[in-house]
């Protein structure tokens, strides 16, 4: 599977291009030995230098770690091309960043500190001084613009119920925004974003036609698809693949609230989308699933704490202690935000 695929499974688990930078979850009780001593690994924190694959003073090893790709990496190529210019200096662009997603995305699969490693391994055997350090610098402010995400998407979320649609829109973007102004110089923000932010850009100017109360519906059609003939060719391409699987996904929902079987659902995406990538998408089911189980859980428990004899003291130590044990800290972010109104 190549990463233009897996930009059309990311569209499809998120729903839009907007939505797709969220959820990084990571190991964050992990650590490493160096230098005879243990370092916490965070993602925040993460000193790039201390860990290099070749280096001897590692006291893990790390070719067993790195061996075999995690189950949902299988198939996937990710083998992408990384460029320099003539004088030995990163070309920071779309690529880098595919990179880095490509292994992100098997957050939960692995910790964090192998996420890392395996994506260092592949800069260092495509790149030397002073293009390996650029992409080592740029990997570590990347995951922790991606950790700001996730505390972002509780902001917003709190927000949803307060905003309208387009308000909520404006929000959201301002703050990504300054989020990635805060971590990244100009040149990287339009290697990175930069078609990103133009199709985010046509979905709220999308969005306002739509609701648009003064238009009927056929002039809104006629506007929006004026709007799509502004679009690069291959802004083109990604939406209409967004549209077979918006379409797929919806096919898939019918399904699943019919009763039918995981097999009757992996043929139903096989077809349109082929088996690697239906593969993919059990996967992703699975660990929805598995998470999901989790969510229902804590919810259960967090009822019964509130409606206990326990001081409120009490009980907001007793939820801490359930998410501590069960959670990281990253997901505790989200487990927080989703049952704030309980």
């Amino acid at each position: 599977m190549n990463v233009h695929t897996l930009r059309a499974l990311k569209f499809l688990v998120t729903g839009s291009v907007l939505l797709s930078a969220y959820a990084y979850v990571g190991n964050e009780d992990s650590s490493i030995v160096v230098n005879n001593q243990i370092h916490p690994v965070t993602a925040s924190s993460f000193n790039m230098d201390m860990i290099n694959p070749s280096a001897e003073n590692i006291k893990i090893n790390v070719s067993s770690a790195l061996s075999s790709l995690p189950a949902s990496l299988e198939g996937v190529d990710t083998n992408i091309q990384l460029s320099i210019d003539s004088a030995g200096m990163l070309i920071v662009n779309q690529a880098l960043r595919d990179m880095f997603e490509v292994y992100l995305s098997a957050n939960g699969e692995e910790s964090l500190e192998i996420i890392i490693l395996r994506i260092q391994k592949n800069l260092s055997e495509q790149l030397k001084n002073p293009a390996l350090d650029q992409a080592l610098a740029l990997l570590d402010n990347y995951i922790a613009y991606r950790q700001a995400l996730v505390e972002l998407e509780a902001y917003i979320n709190e927000k949803s119920s307060l905003l309208s649609q387009i308000e909520l829109f404006e929000v959201r973007q301002g703050k990504i925004k300054s989020l990635r102004d805060q971590y990244f110089d100009e040149a990287t923000y339009q290697g990175f974003f930069a078609e990103e932010d133009q199709y985010d850009q046509f979905l709220f100017s999308q969005l306002t036609i739509s609701q648009n109360t003064e238009l009927t519906e056929q002039e809104k059609q006629q506007q929006i698809h004026a709007l799509e003939s502004t679009l690069p060719e291959e802004v083109v391409e990604v939406r209409k693949s967004a549209t077979q699987y918006g379409e797929l996904h919806y096919e898939v929902a019918a399904l699943q609230k019919n009763g039918a079987s995981p097999e009757q659902i992996y043929q139903a995406r096989s077809q349109q989308l082929g088996e690697e990538a239906a593969t993919a998408l059990a996967a992703l089911d699975e660990k929805r699933k598995d998470w999901n189980a989790q969510l229902d859980e804590f919810k259960q428990y967090k009822q019964s704490i509130i409606e206990s004899t326990l001081s409120p003291e009490d009980q907001q130590l007793s939820l801490q202690a359930w998410l501590d044990e069960r959670f990281t800290e990253i997901e505790q972010l989200r487990v927080k935000a989703i049952t704030a109104s309980l």
